[in-house]
């Protein structure tokens, strides 16, 4: 979980972070998710809920 947070905390400390960069933690994450969707799919929208 520990890896949840640090990626959750880089898109949060800036939400003007640039959509490109966005995009490659998201890859990132989604790796490191692999095996858990529903851990990834909850990251994800918590991401998308904020930047909207």
């Amino acid at each position: 979980m520990r890896k949840v947070y640090f990626l959750t905390e880089i898109l949060f400390l800036d939400s003007n972070i640039d959509e490109d960069v966005q995009g490659i933690i998201i890859k990132l994450a989604k790796l490191i998710f692999d095996r858990e969707w529903a851990v990834f799919h909850h990251f994800v929208a918590a991401c998308i809920a904020h930047n909207n």
